[in-house]
């Protein structure tokens, strides 16, 4: 370490990398790349890491999931990473009425299952009915409303509020959509009443005030358009990587096969679905035409 004119005697680190430097994370990534986790499905970032195991019975997952969490502790004690058992969860998914309790065990402690789960901004429900994920996303959502109240009351312009709501609001309530795309109607509309009383602060309007004009002054969909863009967005992008995951395959295969593949069947549903959102709009866009409002 060196403060102003004054350096400390260098050293050799055991393991680890130097906190606060530029070219840490880089390093720690390398460092934890290729993990052993046996034949589990792993998610990391940064020093998060999370161990998937897939059954319709949930004893044999469980058992699994062991085999596959022993192999990683091992890995980790080769390498000097110490995993913190105390942050470590358990969580069964299953849509079944009374699954059975189960447990891990990690150098001897024991790793109780959970109801509910956090794990990169978004909660986990046993079901994924993702209404404790939108619970908490409209606590956070009401929150940055205040705020937005606040701005207003200090006279700031109706256009500026606009766009810091686009900025600093509305990603709050969108955040990772594609992942709870198949919520319940229930909690759609609740997110879209928050949405339209966000509005309606914003633009200094109603309850008189019809949702469509809301939207159109505001120039900003639904919710459900909004997720639904979105959703399309994240899609397309994944198409991009489909396609060229096709071309590499077809440029591999010597004879085109007769039936239809399965990513020419996801290539086509997708496209299908991109035509229909694009005629929707256009539709919509000529009804709006014919009846202008008010």
């Amino acid at each position: 370490m060196q403060w102003n004119h004054c350096t400390s005697d260098p050293f050799k680190p055991s393991a680890g990398v130097p906190q606060g430097s530029v070219i840490s994370p880089i390093l720690f990534n390398i460092y934890v790349a290729k993990p052993n986790h046996g034949n589990a499905q792993i998610s990391q970032f940064a020093d998060d890491t999370a161990l998937y195991q897939r059954s319709k019975d949930h004893t044999l997952a469980v058992t699994k999931l062991q085999e596959n969490l022993d192999l990683l502790v091992k890995w980790c004690d080769k390498w000097r990473i110490q995993l913190n058992s105390g942050k470590t969860q358990l969580m069964v998914f299953s849509r079944k009425a009374n699954p059975p309790k189960e447990s891990l065990v990690i150098k001897g402690e024991t790793i109780r299952e959970i109801p509910t789960i956090k794990f990169l901004g978004l909660n986990l429900d046993k079901k994924l009915t993702w209404k404790k994920h939108i619970d908490e996303t409209m606590r956070k959502a009401n929150i940055k409303m205040h705020l937005l109240l606040r701005l207003k009351y200090r006279q700031v312009q109706k256009q500026n509020l606009i766009r810091i709501y686009k900025c600093y609001f509305q990603p709050t309530i969108t955040y990772a959509s594609p992942a709870w795309a198949n919520i319940a109607n229930s909690n759609l509309q609740n997110v879209q009443i928050l949405q339209n009383k966000v509005l309606r602060a914003c633009l200094s309007k109603n309850r008189r005030t019809k949702i469509d004009s809301l939207h159109r002054e505001a120039q900003t969909e639904r919710i459900e358009q909004r997720l639904s863009q979105l959703n399309f967005k994240y899609l397309f992008t994944k198409l991009d990587l489909l396609e060229e995951i096709k071309q590499k395959l077809e440029q591999r295969c010597t004879i085109k096969p007769k039936s239809t593949s399965p990513i020419e069947k996801i290539l086509t549903s997708l496209e299908i679905s991109q035509r229909q959102l694009m005629a929707s709009k256009t539709k919509k866009a000529t009804l709006e035409g014919l009846n202008p409002s008010n």
